[in-house]
């Protein structure tokens, strides 16, 4: 799993797709609140990435911690 520090909304996507650009299967998990823009939303859905609910605790994280047992790479 990759952690990155973001200071900005666009860090993530910029983050994001330079991480998908080298290294093939990747996904990128991100707080739910994103999932609920309409552009940024669609494209995560589309890509395929995972949902966290930070506000869940352990419990929002349950969609990451499948996707890494199922062998995902998580950014």
């Amino acid at each position: 799993m990759l952690a990155a520090n973001h200071v900005s909304h666009l860090d993530p996507l910029l983050v994001a797709e330079m991480v998908l650009a080298e290294v093939a299967g990747a996904t990128v998990s991100a707080k739910d609140s994103l999932f609920n823009k309409p552009v940024v939303g669609r494209w995560f859905r589309a890509a395929g990435h995972v949902e966290v609910d930070r506000a869940a605790g352990r419990a929002g994280c349950g969609e990451a911690v499948s996707a890494a047992r199922n062998g995902r790479l998580l950014q």
